[in-house]
């Protein structure tokens, strides 16, 4: 008895897979406070970041780091996720990377409203009304944005 296989290539597929690619540019998310909204007279961008890093009278509260550091992982995972979409066909680059994007504001704003901060003065919960760290009007809550620079380009 005699059997016969044949094996056709379909080239089909791996082409659209190289073509999607090839297509991608080096390109980097910047989440966080940008530039330009202002309160009170203060940038927005430098409140965020005397409470990030401290001051002498502000005690550091990094939601930003701690944003990242404690959810590194999971962003890995997300990503290496989305990018089937793009070997499937089914999603490009700049739909993966606004994703990514959203998904890094989503966590720092988890950041700032669930973390356990430094309490803060007396004389602040007075002026504000409130004893929530970070939150305020919700400016700063609401600056929280991501932005998509060529790779190697952000400030």
């Amino acid at each position: 008895m005699r059997v016969s296989v044949t094996i056709k290539d379909n080239k089909t597929v791996w082409r659209k897979i190289r073509v999607g690619l090839g297509e991608l540019k080096p390109v980097e998310v910047v989440a966080g406070i940008q530039k330009g909204e202002v309160n009170d007279g203060v940038l927005v961008a430098q409140y965020a970041t005397w409470n990030e890093f401290g001051t002498k009278t502000i005690p550091s509260r990094p939601f930003m780091r701690n944003a990242f550091d404690k959810n590194v992982e999971k962003l890995v995972r997300f990503f290496y996720q989305g990018r089937r979409g793009l070997v499937d066909g089914k999603t490009n680059q700049t739909q993966l990377m606004n994703a990514v994007g959203l998904k890094m504001v989503q966590l720092i704003k988890e950041s700032i409203l669930n973390e356990e901060w430094t309490p803060n003065a007396d004389y602040t919960i007075v002026k504000k009304k409130s004893s929530k760290p970070l939150v305020d009007t919700g400016t700063m809550l609401n600056s929280v944005t991501y932005a998509i620079h060529p790779y190697g380009t952000s400030k």
